[in-house]
């Protein structure tokens, strides 16, 4: 099973790294190559001249957050989304693009301090902002979908990160078709997020959507095809191998022969491919013959 670390790397379409110090989940990083003493010394003439409270003094203060993030001076760079915060609020109102973008700027330097319940909020309520300006679906709800999900995955609370990256495919696959190859790392990113959960089912669904638009788009000897098919079928052994531990030996023989059946559609495939599924078939028949040679007798006895 794959751990954290597996799932993190697997992810790494929806960002490039974990927090801490690099650009995480396609957080567009400030390119501004504005200098945080220069700005600093704005504010304070802005302050001077008695504008303690306007719509230009609180983009100012994001501008400076910005700054600060560039200079890697995360703490700086909250402090600073903050007060714009406070005063864009003030002055925007609670549903407007400068203050959804002030939260996802400063949920990002959260995310950057290793602050991930914090910045989380800010990223929510960035989303639900963007939800109500431009709709259900749109990219950049599809993105901040995206980015809490990632989120999710750095706390390691998975069932809360399947959730947002199952809705930013579903969002974007509205947007470009449910065909589009972008959407594949999508898909096996919910696959693999399903995996560690160990809810294999899900994950052969997940993996299916992700098989079907590889054939459509690459055809069916393509790499990644092959490549999809064998964690199909990894995934329907793991399901067969806990009926068999539980006892359930009919069960582990339908789940078995179902990963022999995509196998086996796989070029060139041979018995030696599907043999750790036969085997386990085998186990099968060996316990449910043993069951039958107990339970027999019984039954021949009580129908006397």
């Amino acid at each position: 099973m794959p751990v954290q670390k597996e799932v993190q790397k697997k992810l790494v379409k929806m960002g490039e790294t974990k927090h801490k110090g690099k650009n995480p989940v396609n957080f567009s990083m400030p390119t501004s190559e504005e200098r945080s003493e220069d700005l600093k010394k704005l504010i304070d003439q802005q302050l001077k001249m008695g504008a303690s409270g306007n719509a230009n003094l609180g983009s100012l203060y994001f501008r400076l957050g910005n700054a600060y993030c560039n200079e890697q001076n995360f703490p700086e760079a909250c402090s600073n989304f903050k007060k714009a915060l406070n005063l864009q609020t003030k002055y925007l109102g609670l549903n407007h693009p400068s203050i959804a973008a002030t939260h996802s700027s400063l949920a990002q330097a959260l995310y950057e301090s290793g602050n991930l319940t914090e910045a989380l909020e800010h990223f929510q309520k960035a989303l639900k902002i963007q939800h109500k300006l431009a709709g259900a679906y749109h990219p950049d709800v599809a993105m901040l979908h995206r980015i809490i999900g990632q989120v999710y995955v750095d706390m390691e609370n998975f069932s809360e990160a399947v959730k947002y990256c199952k809705k930013a495919a579903q969002i974007e696959a509205k947007l470009i078709g449910s065909d589009n190859p972008e959407l594949i790392q999508a898909w096996d990113d919910i696959a693999q997020l399903y995996l560690h959960q160990n809810k294999y089912e899900d994950a052969i669904a997940a993996y299916e959507k992700a098989l079907e638009i590889r054939i459509k788009n690459y055809g069916v000897k393509h790499h990644e095809v092959e490549s999809t098919r064998n964690n199909i079928v990894s995934a329907y052994y793991h399901i067969a191998y806990e009926y068999h531990q539980e006892g359930n030996w009919i069960l582990s023989i339908i789940y078995a022969q179902k990963g022999i059946a995509v196998k086996i559609k796989m070029p060139g495939s041979t018995m030696q491919d599907v043999n750790h599924l036969c085997q386990l078939i085998r186990k099968n028949y060996v316990q449910l013959r043993r069951w039958y040679n107990q339970i027999w007798p019984v039954y021949k006895e009580l129908s006397k």
